[in-house]
This record gives structure tokens, C-alpha cells and sequence, in this order.
């Protein structure tokens, strides 16, 4: 689910990538007749809320609209499915999160930490970004593992 810039829309994302748009949003494409690898598992609104991202658990990134395409972890071993993606807040980049915490960023997002070296009880489920907000100091995202 995204919610549009005006907070007067909002889309759904099926696990096939079909996507019902409500209130303001618009329908700007979708992967609900196209074979996936994996499931989707998240969307993210670009900041015009003139198109989305889509994200699928083998770290595959789909984008419609003006959402740009910076990038994907798709066919990259990973530690754990991806189960999140969020936006960047200027809009030319974004995050995917897998359910161990870690962060693959795309596009110029920085970095500001993980949990991929702690030792999680439970997987994480899901992150979230903070729309507008000014970024602080940090450090280059970490290279995707190699192939």
C-alpha cells in the first residue's frame, strides 16, 4: 500500500501485481498479467504521486509512471526475502529491506545502518520512510553481494 503526496489517494498491491487505485491515485501500469519469479510484496509512490514502484521477494523492482528504474536485486543471492521497498524523498532512488534487515539502496540513498549483523529473533516485516524529510550525514549503501 502507498498513500498519494496530498494524502487523498492510496493504491493496493496484490501478490501478483494487480493494483486497485483509490480516491486521487491514478492507474499507471501494473504486473497483474505478467508471469513473476517471485510475489510482489510492496509498492512505493513516486513524489508526485505520478507512479509507483513495485518490489517482489526475490528483490525484483518494477516501476510505472514516472517511478525511475535505479536498479534491482533480482537473480543476486540474498540472505533473506525482500519484503519492503520504500521511496527516497527527493524520488530518484529507493530501499528494498530484506527480512533479516537488510538494506539494498538504489539510486543516490544513502545509508544510515542495518540489522544485518545482529542476530534477529523474528524476521523483520516491514520498514517505512518518512516522506519530506531532510537527510542527515551518512555513509554510501554497501555493495549488493556478488552474483
Amino acid at each position: 500500500m502507498a498513500a498519494t503526496n496530498d494524502g487523498r489517494g492510496y493504491w493496493l498491491v496484490a501478490r501478483d501485481g494487480g493494483i486497485f487505485a483509490f480516491g486521487d491515485a491514478g492507474f499507471y501500469g501494473s504486473t497483474g498479467a505478467t508471469k513473476l519469479n517471485q510475489p510482489n510484496v510492496g509498492m512505493a509512490a513516486t513524489a508526485s504521486s505520478q507512479g509507483y514502484w513495485f518490489s517482489a521477494a526475490d528483490g525484483g523492482v518494477f516501476t510505472f509512471g514516472d517511478a525511475g528504474f535505479s536498479g534491482s536485486a533480482g537473480g543476486v543471492a540474498m540472505d533473506a526475502a525482500v519484503v519492503a521497498i520504500t521511496a527516497w524523498p527527493g524520488g530518484n532512488g529507493y530501499r528494498l529491506s530484506s527480512g533479516a534487515g537488510v538494506l539494498y539502496g538504489f539510486g543516490p540513498v544513502p545509508f544510515y545502518g542495518s540489522t544485518a549483523n545482529l542476530s534477529l529473533a523474528r524476521p523483520i516485516v516491514t520498514m517505512a520512510a518518512v516522506p519530506g524529510v531532510v537527510p542527515g550525514p551518512s555513509v554510501p549503501s554497501p555493495p549488493l553481494p556478488a552474483p
